[in-house]
């Protein structure tokens, strides 16, 4: 019963205290094709990022979310595809979902605007004999029998623009009801993402001297089922090789993270949430890992020539 009642404080948590509706991530300011399908092909080369998130640590049944994504431009820099591979999991909760974006990247005098469209097929699975306390689920009538799957397509659109050293973006990556928590889930009635999210994204880069670079950025999100959330982050790059930031998640958490640049290709990181919200109770916080890096630009056997700062 220790286990149920685990996952039904959880759950609560998740859906009321921090309305999190969709994968939150520390290092938000790598993952934007995440967020918005027009961000694909920006950084005009492939570019392949792979991120592992623990939420709140020491809860069991907490949320977990495996990422892989790659984007690059094509048609001469004119247009961007990404595929994006995504597993997330939240107590009785397995999902999967593959995204393919396209965006048409448009050349202006200063900088590009891209517009982004996407597609997505998600796989929802709530594994109801995980909550079961005994060994024959049919002890407990009120938990089903058979684990409740769903399939489901889904689109969004973004737009995108950014310049050397600012960006900025709109999108709603999702514009249909998504399975999770519906037809008799674990929080059926409340639809809890049955209500798509909209994302707002900005940043910029300023030289502080010829060693240290200063980027801030801020993310802000609108679920009319929810709570106004953003996120603002400070990050420092010191000589172009080690990135150092913080995060404020408004009511959350407290977020930092460590990036090392080993050249202009690879790049790897570690980020930690200190929650300040009322899970700080039952967990010390939350642990993500991120890897990237960046093959020969346009198809070409030409080196990236330079660090990618967005």
């Amino acid at each position: 019963m220790k286990k149920i009642f685990n996952i039904i404080v959880l759950l609560s948590a998740a859906l009321t205290a921090s309305a999190q509706y969709e994968p939150q991530y520390t290092m938000f300011v790598f993952n934007k094709l995440a967020y918005n399908p027009a961000y694909a092909g920006s950084k005009e080369c492939l570019d392949v990022t792979a991120l592992y998130r623990n939420q709140w640590v020491g809860f069991k049944g907490a949320p977990t979310t495996a990422i892989i994504s790659a984007h690059t431009p094509f048609f001469d820099n004119r247009c961007g595809i990404g595929l994006t591979i995504t597993n997330d999991r939240l107590g009785l909760l397995n999902g999967t979902s593959g995204v393919l974006s396209y965006a048409y990247r448009i050349k202006t005098r200063k900088g590009v605007l891209s517009l982004g469209l996407q597609g997505e097929l998600e796989y929802a699975q709530t594994r109801w004999a995980d909550a079961n306390p005994f060994t024959n689920a049919s002890v407990d009538g009120t938990i089903p029998d058979l684990n409740d799957n769903k399939l489901a397509p889904n689109f969004g659109a973004g737009i995108y623009y950014y310049q050397h050293n600012f960006y900025v973006g709109l999108s709603a990556p999702r514009f249909l009801k998504t399975s999770y928590y519906r037809s008799g889930g674990l929080n059926s009635g409340q639809n809890s993402k049955d209500k798509r999210t909209y994302y707002g994204m900005a940043g910029l880069i300023a030289n502080i001297n010829k060693d240290v670079k200063f980027r801030p950025s801020v993310l802000v999100s609108y679920n009319a089922s929810a709570p106004f959330e953003w996120v603002a982050n400070a990050s420092f790059i010191f000589r172009n090789a080690l990135w150092l930031g913080v995060s404020y998640r408004a009511g959350d958490s407290v977020d930092a993270f460590a990036q090392f640049q080993f050249n202009n290709q690879l790049r790897a990181g570690v980020g930690y949430d200190f929650t300040i919200s009322k899970l700080a109770n039952y967990t010390n916080g939350s642990i993500e890992l991120m890897v990237e890096y960046l093959f020969d630009c346009c198809g070409n056997d030409e080196r990236v020539r330079h660090i990618r700062y967005f």
